[in-house]
């Protein structure tokens, strides 16, 4: 399954911050990312790269109010019909659909109060040379898998399965109920359940790393901070989360078989 082509699958990963160029080098230490800078209308856009192909965007918040956070864009076929067929789901509109350089996007609210991104790509061939997803999860560096955290994983699960046609199998892990999300034959993330008190419901990401305990030593090493871990997940993985120098969070795993 190749993502850029494939409705329903997460796509892309953005990072909006204060300092894109400061952000971007601390990436590329701890994810090995090569860099590469376009000019966008907005202004400069720093694209990192694993084996020559591109896995995630920083760029500048629109707005100072705007906190620092990693954005994650779904494909879509048709922006609008997704659009208009979300807020049937009962999602909000947070960005009507607009063109830029890439293709089509919007950006969308669920019920439960997560943000996400659609994009239909202006190039139909857009991602052909993409490698199969399955790779990310031997890859250090590659974003793996997505997961929301939400107050009503029944009432969320039952909008992305109407939404996208997401198949969905739950398992049992340590805090209750985990459904794993399918797209075209690939899992690719998980919904689960979390108290609205303990924090916003929100979409996160794990990205993969060769060793859990070594990329601890090394966010430290270059000025980013830990939030929790290395802890295991039973028959999953070891993994971290932290955030860069700038506030943006994310998660690193190590996983405990080949994918």
């Amino acid at each position: 399954m190749k993502p850029l082509q494939t409705p329903g699958a997460f796509s892309w990963s953005e990072l909006m911050t204060n300092d894109p160029e400061a952000a971007s080098i601390f990436y590329q230490n701890v994810f090995g990312w090569s860099l590469e800078s376009m000019q966008m209308p907005e202004g400069k856009y720093l694209i990192g790269s694993l084996n020559r192909q591109p896995v995630a965007g920083m760029t500048y918040r629109p707005v100072p109010e705007m906190p620092v956070a990693w954005n994650y864009y779904v494909t879509s076929a048709d922006v609008d019909a997704t659009v208009q067929k979300a807020v049937s789901l009962g999602a909000k509109i947070l960005m009507v659909p607009f063109d830029l350089s890439v293709g089509r996007m919007a950006v969308l609210q669920d019920p439960q109060g997560a943000l996400f991104n659609v994009i239909t790509y202006a190039d139909h061939e857009h991602g052909a040379d993409q490698s199969e997803y399955e790779a990310a999860f031997g890859t250090h560096g590659a974003f793996s898998w997505f997961e929301l955290r939400t107050p009503d994983i029944k009432a969320a699960t039952e909008f992305y399965i109407g939404l996208f046609g997401w198949s969905v199998k739950t398992t049992q892990m340590a805090m209750g109920d985990y459904n794993v999300f399918t797209v075209d034959g690939a899992d690719m993330g998980g919904i689960f359940g979390v108290s609205a008190n303990e924090m916003p419901t929100h979409w996160a990401s794990y990205v993969t790393v060769n060793d859990a305990d070594e990329f601890v030593l090394t966010v430290k090493k270059h000025g980013g901070k830990v939030n929790y871990g290395p802890a295991d997940i039973p028959n999953v993985g070891r993994f971290v989360m932290f955030e860069d120098p700038q506030g943006g969070k994310l998660e690193a795993i190590t996983y405990a078989m080949p994918a």
